[in-house]
């Protein structure tokens, strides 16, 4: 997780964003049933917001979550990949 950038941006309401779609990549977890996690919860979901960030060289938009809805989410991750475990 360490040598996994996490992207992070300032959305125009003033709050910091971050994508937990790069966290799942970190942890070793599949992005598309977090991704579902994350629509079906009335608190995430009511907070999604997508921005534009140059990835690559070109405009991607990408799903970020406020940073103050981390700690919440992490909370429902029950299985993280072997070797990040064996990290911890």
């Amino acid at each position: 997780m360490a040598d996994t950038p996490v992207p992070a941006a300032v959305g125009q309401d003033g709050k910091v964003y971050f994508s937990p779609r790069a966290i799942c990549e970190g942890l070793g977890i599949t992005w598309q049933g977090q991704h579902v996690k994350i629509m079906a919860d009335p608190v995430l979901s009511s907070c999604v917001t997508e921005i534009v960030m140059q990835i690559g060289g070109q405009g991607r938009s990408v799903l970020m979550l406020p940073k103050e809805m981390a700690p919440g989410w992490l909370f429902t991750i029950k299985k993280v990949a072997p070797e990040v475990q064996a990290k911890g």
